[in-house]
């Protein structure tokens, strides 16, 4: 809260105003060539024939690829890893199957974009066509029960059914959400060039270049160590640049087929089939309370559509298992459908965010029908311990947001009946909702150096910039380890943690990214001197599980809880022995 409403100036705004940051686009390759991907027009099917005989003729057209001679990639290591991300299993060009719309079938490389767009419209294609499978209330009867992806697929503490069914009061709702593309500024782009001892470096745009450089290396069959990966600025990512997609592999394939760099960025319309997007959901919540709004059991099931050839879930019922207390039970579960779209992916804010919607707009219907305020139901089931593990939180704040928000919005002035509050000719709504969010955690590496006049050097591999007052930063070449995976808040956790840098306001500016490494210098405040060199490690206590939930906001460890310790640690069988506390649930301040 030190830096919200302060007019604080990122370090590179100057240069993003006056055209001064290089994005992946914008870098310049001696003799790179241009690529354009042709998309197909149908979702399910096959190609029958594709004639590039005109294309191929067409002025500054250097090659066209298609499935018939581009050259053959490993598959895509399972199970999925954050090490090695792929966005989705399948590997277009490799055969002539199409299994969503906008698939690519074609790639065409010309001396200049324009001449590949060209060409591209010239591409004669035949399909043979079936009826693609949409995501809708006849395919809902289809849905499967998948396989654990992230976190285990459906939880059960307690009995939800029957305490629900035992209720005097019982709320069940369906709601949905659509589809949603990440589309940030930037548009993905790669340009791929091969050195004559074989090594490929691939300027990128990407939120995860280690995981990039492990899941190129395995596809293509070549060495890590082979394989460079640059981004120097991120034009936005949402999450889709958390994952290597098709056109960085085709685009690789094409360079060391043509033996010269080749360039490829996808259009605006690519975006929203080449590169995920947040799936479209159908959740079901039923809720049983007491007549004073105590809840006894929250049940929340979610249905959403992944791609027919992977099992992506989106955990929509992942907030249920630790927002709220119920004293008789609580169960959640994710069912797929597998229908004719590319695989969808994690968008800010991903898989709990569609889960408050639907959870907290059914609890507004339990408070309205019993007649209670929306915040006291809250604060009524505010917990301490968190259900699904039996431990209690480490950080929550859940009560202190709940009270201190209630008095800055005046709600105390609110009306709950519809269309009864006004300003003016204005018809006024107040509303509110809890949340909690998964926060990730990976063991990283940092190295900071103080010089005797007060100057110092941080060393971290990681592709987000971390700044104090005062510091810059450049690319490096301290590779020896790799960082912890994507965006944001994890490395703000992993690596500031892991540096302990004497620095008040350690902070990421989310903005430079590359293979190499960050390296920031400045001057240290002169209460901070230190002399020498200090590296450590931050090594969470499970890697094989490194997440764990923890509400969004700050703990207030004196704020009482509605829902006793007892009632939980009965659910689960347990019990804590008196002035031993259960092990801590890891929070939002990474504790």
């Amino acid at each position: 809260m030190k830096v919200i409403g302060r007019p604080l100036s990122r370090i590179e705004g100057p240069l993003k105003v006056t055209g001064g940051l290089h994005y992946t686009a914008d870098i310049k390759v001696a003799g790179a060539a241009q690529g354009v991907i042709v998309s197909s027009t149908i979702a399910n099917g096959r190609t029958r024939s594709i004639d590039t005989n005109e294309a191929e003729r067409a002025p500054g057209v250097l090659t066209v690829f298609t499935h018939s001679n581009m050259p053959r990639m490993n598959p895509t290591p399972k199970p999925w890893s954050h090490l090695h991300p792929h966005g989705q299993s399948y590997l277009p060009l490799q055969d002539d199957q199409i299994l969503y719309a906008g698939q690519p079938i074609a790639l065409v490389v010309a001396a200049t974009l324009n001449e590949a767009t060209h060409a591209g419209t010239l591409i004669k294609v035949e399909y043979d066509s079936d009826p693609p499978v949409v995501f809708g209330p006849e395919t809902l009867k289809e849905a499967v029960q998948p396989p654990r992806f992230l976190w285990p697929v459906s939880s059960s503490v307690g009995n939800a059914d029957e305490a629900i069914a035992s209720s005097p009061v019982r709320i069940e709702q369906t709601y949905s959400t659509a589809d949603r593309h990440h589309n940030p500024m930037e548009p993905h782009a790669t340009i791929a060039t091969w050195d004559a001892d074989g090594t490929l470096t691939l300027y990128e745009t990407t939120q995860h270049i280690f995981g990039t450089k492990e899941l190129v290396s395995i596809v293509l069959g070549i060495p890590p160590e082979k394989v460079n990966v640059v981004c120097e600025f991120l034009g936005g990512g949402f999450g889709c640049k958390g994952y290597v997609w098709p056109h960085t592999l085709l685009t690789a394939l094409a360079a060391r087929e043509l033996r010269i760099p080749v360039r490829v960025q996808l259009t605006r319309a690519q975006m929203y089939s080449m590169v995920g997007h947040q799936p479209a959901s159908v959740q079901t919540i039923a809720l049983g309370a007491a007549t004073n709004g105590k809840l006894n059991g929250i049940r929340h099931d979610s249905v959403s559509p992944t791609s027919v050839f992977d099992n992506y879930i989106e955990y929509a019922a992942l907030c249920p298992r630790s927002l709220w207390g119920a004293s008789g039970g609580i169960a959640t579960n994710h069912q797929i459908v597998h229908v004719n779209r590319n695989t969808p992916t994690p968008l800010r804010a991903p898989h709990e965010a569609l889960g408050h919607f639907a959870l907290e707009s059914a609890l507004d219907e339990l408070a309205y029908a019993i007649g209670i305020d929306p915040v006291a139901l809250r604060l009524m089931n505010d917990i301490e311990i968190d259900p699904d593990s039996g431990r209690p939180f480490s950080t929550r704040a859940m009560r202190k947001c709940l009270i201190e928000g209630a008095a800055r919005f005046g709600w105390e002035k609110r009306t709950p009946e519809p269309r009864s509050m006004r300003d003016g000719r204005y018809l006024v709504g107040q509303g509110m909702a809890g949340a909690i969010f998964t926060h990730w955690r990976w063991p990283a590496k940092a190295r900071v150096t103080v010089s005797a006049d007060d100057a110092f050097v941080m060393l971290a591999a990681t592709h987000h910039r971390l700044d104090c007052p005062g510091a810059r930063s450049h690319l490096t070449d301290w590779t020896q380890d790799p960082p912890p995976h994507r965006a944001g808040l994890a490395v703000d956790q992993s690596v500031a943690s892991a540096s302990r840098m004497p620095c008040p306001s350690l902070r990421v500016n989310a903005v430079l990214t590359s293979a190499r490494c960050v390296k920031a210098w400045g001057k240290l405040p002169r209460n901070r001197r230190a002399l020498g060199s200090y590296s450590s490690e931050n090594k969470p206590t499970s890697f094989a599980r490194p997440s764990r939930r923890a509400n969004n906001a700050r703990a207030s460890s004196s704020s009482p809880a509605s829902a006793s310790a007892s009632t939980i640690q009965k659910l689960h069988g347990k019990k804590t022995p008196s002035g031993s506390p259960m092990p801590s649930k890891l929070g939002s301040d990474g504790s």
